[in-house]
């Protein structure tokens, strides 16, 4: 398969089910990953070129469903990134030999069609991979579809998004050949055990926002009854009608590991150790490492028990640096049981770290233990004190559903991890 970087050609993927290859061309205008900053001429066969391409495809159970709406149904990674390898997370894109990059083409998307075709998906329990009928007869089927070259099992499309455009039907358009999306639509779950996920983290990335954290800008509306949830792409950036591709690649793809690693829970995973230890390989380690520190506290205290290795991103400009926050859910109210992503000491229960782990922590940070426990105090402080300002400004932007299960659901979870935290700083006193 071809390998393009912005748009331009650099070399070519062998997507072999064993050994992949990797061959330049020409040098690309940024590396790939730590692990593949491979210049003109170089080959590399390796396991780290076939973890670094496998981690841009989606995952189970989200795979099957996208599957589905792709003809022919793919049955082999070259398969798969035939289909969906014109817009990959960040600046590289694939296609098959033989083929270029189509011309880049916006379609305009009526809301009438975006919200009959959401509210369509609905029935069949497949709010994401819902292919939207084309005003062009006899084209490829995939210049209908939505891009769903987004990794992980969430539902979720793409879309080129503009709000400030007057009218409703001039704001959504379907990007097809090599066009940019530039925001992720995540609707309402069709599965009964996950509701109110778009306030949820409407909600969760407010208060990270209030807090002084980085995150990917945020905004919830309804499409056809359906409550959505639109993040604003960071891997791209808008320059008048040109849409920009900016190098991105997760925490599992940095560290050369499959996504199968990407809980440290699951055993031999990438875990909090990895987590710090990564920040070896961006541009300035020590603001990446409090950066970091800042991030896993936050989740801890908001219960997001997901926060695995590709729920965290890096953008290369001039180097690897951190990406902003995105995924940040209260996920409690809905796994209750489900234990902490990545652990200290092996613990991976949320209420049972001691005055041990939080050493731990500060060790595996680089920070001494005074610095650790002003952060912890720092940032209990500004999450109340800004859930108390996020109240009247997320009335206007919830329904009274959505509110109450806030109140209900998400606050309590939020109260109990602070008092853990609080229970933490006593120990560490002590």
């Amino acid at each position: 398969m071809k390998l393009y970087c912005n748009e331009k050609f650099v070399g070519y993927v062998e997507p072999r089910f064993n050994e992949w290859k990797l061959e330049m061309e020409h040098a690309p205008a940024v590396p790939l990953s730590p692990h593949l900053s491979l210049n003109k001429g170089q080959l590399t066969v390796s396991e780290a070129v076939k973890y670094f391409f496998i981690n841009y495809l989606p995952e189970e159970p989200y795979a099957d469903r996208v599957a589905a709406r792709i003809k022919p149904y793919p049955r082999t990674f070259h398969d798969w990134f035939t289909a969906l390898g014109q817009e990959l997370t960040g600046a590289y894109a694939l296609t098959p030999d033989g083929q270029f990059l189509s011309q880049a083409v916006y379609e305009d998307l009526p809301l009438d069609r975006l919200t009959e075709g959401l509210q369509a998906s609905r029935t069949r329990a497949d709010a994401i991979a819902f292919t939207l009928a084309s005003s062009n007869q006899g084209q490829d089927p995939m210049q209908s579809l939505p891009r769903l070259s987004l990794a992980g099992a969430q539902d979720k499309f793409a879309l080129w998004f503009d709000a400030t455009q007057r009218h409703p039907d001039q704001q959504y358009k379907i990007a097809t050949g090599r066009a940019a999306t530039t925001h992720i639509f995540k609707p309402e779950s069709t599965d009964a055990r996950y509701p109110f996920l778009p306030a949820n983290e409407f909600a969760c990335a407010k208060l990270a926002q209030a807090v002084g954290l980085r995150v990917a800008n945020t905004q919830i509306v309804t499409l056809g009854g359906v409550r959505t949830l639109i993040v604003e792409r960071f891997d791209r950036r808008r320059r008048g009608q040109h849409v920009q591709r900016l190098h991105q690649i997760d925490l599992c793809q940095l560290m050369n590991l499959p996504r199968e690693k990407k809980y440290g829970s699951h055993g031999a995973g990438i875990d909090t150790e990895d987590f710090f230890k990564a920040c070896d390989q961006l541009s300035i380690p020590a603001l990446a490492r409090r950066t970091h520190l800042q991030a896993w506290l936050f989740n801890f205290i908001i219960g997001n028990q997901d926060a695995h290795a590709k729920n965290y991103s890096f953008l290369y400009a001039q180097g690897w640096q951190t990406a902003p926050l995105y995924d940040l859910i209260c996920v409690t109210p809905y796994l209750p049981e489900q234990t902490l992503s990545m652990g200290l000491l092996g613990e991976y229960r949320a209420g049972w770290l001691v005055a041990e782990h939080w050493h731990e922590l500060a060790r595996l940070s680089g920070v001494t233990l005074t610095f650790l426990l002003s952060e912890m105090q720092t940032l209990m402080e500004r999450i109340q004190s800004a859930a108390s300002a996020l109240q009247q400004p997320l009335r206007k932007q919830l329904s009274a559903e959505e509110l109450d299960f806030l109140s209900d659901k998400v606050n309590p979870v939020i109260h109990t991890r602070i008092d853990y935290l609080h229970e933490g700083l006593a120990s560490l006193r002590a």
